[in-house]
């Protein structure tokens, strides 16, 4: 089980990136090709070891001037040996899983024995194997939604929408474009996090995530699969109008997801100097509070600064409060006993659909 979790997760993490760009064009081949010959380019099965190039309705082949200069990006090839299905297991493993997966869990776990927020509380508890159980079923509703949601979005697009691809972008020097992509991916998580907590329905899902009282690295696998519909409009509408490089997307999604690992520790830091720029455990926690002062605040997911510009920073950078969500009717894992705790997950994404919430989130 372990493998084959591992394994689906890492093709997620890198379909994702590769979903999100088939449909874009290079720029100077945009005048060449119409929706239904970029739908041809992305869908077209590429040779091992060969260029993808596009034909035009004389049968013209229309080289990639690209292609060299992408085989040489390691990353590139990895994506399109996704796409090609001839991926291998410790190709993904080296992409996805690793120095910065064991980077993150090694730093979270040696700063909670050295600095923890909640001193008294074990490392590893009946809240944290139920975030493990979560760590083995995130990659199965993620699969599903990025296998229809986002696929279907990109379809639309490639079909109807690809005349207002902005093309501009890639005229720009490398650091730019890799500036901007990665200021704009954060601004539409930050985005859809806000709309999470304002929206009742969503905010319904969203407590799933919320529900953890134990922050723990592995907290960030804990959320309910509708939620990703949410998150990925926010991404790839955008990543698609800008035609971002398949290398950037991989480079910044593997950074946040581990970077987010390690400030759902439990630490008790602010990182100084750096809470200014980057969102920090101590800032994340109090974004997790069960106190009403903290709410609706806090919801950047790499830099802090988008808070900061629209107003929903918490001030206080010295306080680690309690976690959690107010609804005592939400189940939660401490009411149950070991055996149990393999169905919890889904009693609580039943939840926002037939429970009824006491208190005010």
């Amino acid at each position: 089980m372990g493998q084959t979790s591992t394994r689906i997760k890492l093709r997620l993490l890198v379909a994702l990136a590769a979903l999100l760009i088939a449909p874009g064009a290079p720029a100077n081949l945009s005048p060449y090709l119409t929706p239904r010959r970029i739908a041809a380019v992305s869908s077209a099965g590429v040779d091992k070891g060969k260029a993808s190039d596009a034909t035009d309705q004389t049968g013209t082949t229309i080289p990639d001037p690209d292609h060299a200069k992408t085989a040489e990006s390691k990353n590139f090839r990895r994506i399109k040996n996704l796409l090609r299905g001839t991926f291998t297991l410790a190709e993904h493993r080296r992409m996805v899983f690793g120095w910065p997966f064991w980077l993150a869990l090694i730093l979270t776990l040696t700063l909670e024995r050295i600095v923890p927020a909640e001193p008294n509380r074990k490392l590893f508890s009946l809240s944290v194997a139920h975030d493990l159980i979560w760590f083995v079923y995130e990659p199965f509703w993620h699969a599903l939604i990025i296998g229809t949601y986002v696929a279907l979005l990109s379809k639309i697009y490639t079909s109807y929408f690809s005349y207002l691809t902005f093309s501009g972008l890639m005229a720009t020097p490398a650091w730019i474009r890799f500036a901007v992509t990665v200021l704009l991916l954060d601004l539409g998580y930050w985005a859809q996090h806000y709309l999470n907590h304002r929206v009742p329905f969503l905010w319904k899902l969203h407590s799933v995530h919320h529900s953890q009282e134990q922050l723990n690295f592995f907290t960030d696998f804990r959320y309910h699969p509708l939620e990703y519909v949410v998150r990925h409009t926010f991404i790839t509408v955008p990543f698609l109008f800008l035609n971002v490089t398949p290398p950037v997307i991989a480079g910044f999604v593997i950074a946040r997801e581990w970077y987010s690992r390690f400030y759902h520790g439990n630490i008790r830091t602010n990182l100084g100097p750096l809470k200014h720029i980057l969102v920090t455990p101590q800032s994340h926690r109090v974004h997790h509070s069960l106190e009403a002062r903290h709410h609706d605040t806090n919801f950047g997911a790499i830099f802090s600064i988008w808070d900061l510009l629209f107003g929903t920073r918490y001030e206080g950078f010295d306080e680690y409060p309690a976690t959690g969500v107010v609804d005592k009717t939400f189940p939660s894992e401490p009411n149950v006993g070991l055996g149990r705790l393999l169905l919890m997950p889904w009693r609580q994404m039943l939840h926002p659909f037939f429970g009824r919430p006491r208190g005010d989130a």
